[in-house]
Order: structure tokens, then sequence, then C-alpha cells
């Protein structure tokens, strides 16, 4: 029971917390998005990350109105968030369809992943149903990297959970 509990905690991700990142220093702010990019990252597409790459974040970005938004969207509108982004060296890897390996958009006001993209084309969105959530469900190796029916992959549980926090965030 103990060993069980002290390997809970070492899994937890130190993320569980939301974090206010314009409340940060620049050089904690930078470690912090980068270490949430890679655990993302690292979580939806082991391996993707190759060698010692260094990660490139861009300046504080705002979520425009897009004329073709869904409503799920329109609160997001006006809020700030960070890319962070992985490279990938087109000499000895194969070459994907965008210049990167990934990049994760990190929301300014909570820390949170908003989403990872692979330069695959492939990706998931965190808007609908947080990152932690998906954590702690465990998604399957076959699933990762692939845009999904995430509610169909989720336990009715852990949907329902979502939908409350969905619905706190209002």
């Amino acid at each position: 029971m103990i060993i069980m509990a002290i390997a809970l905690i070492c899994s937890c991700s130190v993320f569980a917390q939301q974090k206010n990142l314009s409340k940060m220093n620049e050089k904690a702010r930078n470690e912090y998005l980068v270490k949430l990019a890679r655990e993302v990252t690292n979580n939806f597409g082991p391996g993707w990350i190759q060698g010692k790459v260094v990660p490139v974040i861009s300046p504080l970005k705002t979520y425009e109105e897009d004329e073709e938004a869904e409503d799920f969207e329109k609160p997001l509108i006006g809020r700030k968030y960070y890319e962070v982004k992985f490279s990938y060296d087109r000499a000895t890897h194969e070459e994907l369809g965008w210049s990167f390996a990934s990049f994760v958009n990190i929301w300014e006001d909570t820390g949170e992943p908003m989403d990872v993209i692979f330069g695959n084309y492939y990706g998931l969105d965190f808007i609908n149903i947080p990152y932690r959530s998906w954590v702690k469900a465990g998604v399957e190796d076959s699933e990762k990297m692939y845009f999904v029916d995430m509610w169909e992959l989720l336990p009715e549980q852990m949907r329902e959970d979502a939908k409350k926090e969905i619905k706190q965030r209002k």
C-alpha cells in the first residue's frame, strides 16, 4: 500500500495545479513551458523529440477569432498562450509534413496545454477534454498522435468529470 502511494505520487505530473504564467519570472516560466511541452509531447508522441533539441518558445500569442470557429472555441477568443516548438534534424530523420517535430500551445492564465501538434499533421487538442483527463485515462500507444473521437476513448466517468471541469471553467 505504501509503495503504491509512493508510486502514485511519483507518477503524478508536476503540472497538476493550474499556474498563472504571467506571475512567473521569465526564467521560471520558460523552464515550466519547456518541461510541460516535453511531457505532453512524450505522453502522446514518444520518441518524437530526438536528441538534445533546444525548443523555441514563442512570444505571447492571442487566440484569435476565426469565422469558421465552432461554438466551443468562442470563449477562448482573446486568451493568451505560448507556443513551444521542437525542431528535428532533416538530415538524419525522415522528412515530415511540417518543419518541426512537435509543438505544444500552453495557456498563459492556467499553465495548462491547449493542444499538441506533430510534424506529420496529427495531434490532440485539450479544449474539451483537459490534458490531465487524458493522462488519467492512460491513452494507449496505438491511440497516440491521431485526431480521434476523444470522447469515445474515455471511460464514461472520465467523460462526466471532463464535462464538469469544462462547466467550471465557464
